[in-house]
């Protein structure tokens, strides 16, 4: 039987968990002998609740990766089969949906030949933040020394 097909004998949705992240929806389905329950994840509410700088840089990021494949020539079917997701995903992508995989990103930056600056996007020795805040606690730790 198709998945088609089993959408219309869907019999309840039911919630569950509570409010937490980990929440699911169930759906059962019955077919001749069968029940099937399917369960989904909710989306994570760190993509409803995004700072709106990161939001901005996901859209910009799209939109560049979605020039980088039309200035190749590709169309977004032999595109998304290249990386391995469907076309809607692929266009997700390209609209900057934060729900879309870091590994999709990861692949289609790889086909633009720019994975190296994934690779080096949180380099320990370039966090400037966590380099100050060290040199800070190791200055405080030398005043206790010296007292």
């Amino acid at each position: 039987m198709s998945n088609f097909s089993l959408a219309h004998k869907v019999k309840r949705k039911i919630k569950v968990g509570g409010s937490d992240t980990n929440s699911c929806i169930c759906i059962v389905a019955q077919s001749n002998d069968f029940v099937y329950i399917y369960v989904m994840s909710r989306s994570a509410k760190t993509t409803s609740s995004l700072p709106r700088q990161v939001e901005k840089c996901l859209v910009k990021l799209g939109a560049d990766l979605r020039i980088a494949r039309e200035r190749r020539g590709e169309s977004l079917r032999s595109w998304a089969a290249r990386v391995g997701v469907s076309v809607p995903t692929l266009q997700r992508l390209e609209a900057g949906d934060p729900s879309v995989g870091v590994s999709v990103y990861a692949v289609v930056l790889w086909l633009v030949g720019r994975v190296g600056d994934l690779e080096n996007l949180a380099d320990p020795a370039k966090d400037q933040q966590a380099l100050f805040q060290e040199i800070l606690k190791i200055s405080r730790k030398r005043r206790g020394d010296q007292k």
